[in-house]
């Protein structure tokens, strides 16, 4: 099994995020993969990093969400 991958962008209004890139593997049915990030983006909590969107086009996993620094 490959691992995740996790990217650090800025959007255009200069918000940093965190992009996670799963593996087709990881999540082969992309219905399901949509209901599962539809689901964790209405999850908010302090110690959360807030689910911005996702991205669930062809091999493509993403979940892209607000930057948490971990220092």
């Amino acid at each position: 099994k490959a691992p995740n991958v996790v990217y650090k962008g800025r959007l255009n209004n200069r918000r940093w995020i965190a992009v996670k890139k799963f593996t087709k593997l990881a999540w082969p049915d992309p219905k399901q993969f949509a209901e599962e990030a539809w689901g964790v983006g209405k999850l908010r909590h302090r110690r959360l990093a807030n689910l911005i969107g996702y991205c669930c086009d062809g091999d493509e996993r993403l979940l892209v969400a607000e930057y948490m620094p971990t220092d």
